[in-house]
């Protein structure tokens, strides 16, 4: 999937950006999951590659994000970081999550200023 941010007039702030995933798990039979459970970053799954591009131009990607995320969170997350990560949402077959891109991306961890007037 293309997520592109076409809002001109927004400022955005790239180290506090996130991932936002909603959805609902159904089985093939079209009923609603009770069993099926997903770890947060396994959501990561669903993507081949996350690209992060500002006016047009790609300043970072990350082929294959979620044993990226894995293997970054292993080494960065402390015990905080940990549980904040258990509290998302998984409720009657829908998921509602919130994935921070400085998982994801180096690029959104070592830049901390805001973009001005710029598409992402």
């Amino acid at each position: 999937y293309h997520l592109p941010i076409q809002q001109q007039d927004a400022y955005t702030a790239v180290f506090c950006s996130s991932l936002y995933i909603h959805g609902q798990l159904l089985k093939t039979d079209e009923t609603v999951s009770t069993t099926a459970f997903f770890d947060i970053m396994g959501l990561l799954f669903l993507f081949n590659e996350i690209r992060y591009k500002i006016n047009g131009i790609t300043v970072d990607k990350c082929r294959i994000p979620d044993p990226t995320a894995v293997m970054k969170g292993y080494v960065s997350f402390n015990q905080n970081g940990a549980i904040r990560f258990e509290n998302s949402s998984w409720t009657d077959g829908y998921v509602d999550v919130c994935i921070p891109l400085n998982q994801c991306l180096g690029f959104v961890e070592d830049f901390q200023k805001i973009i001005l007037n710029g598409s992402n």
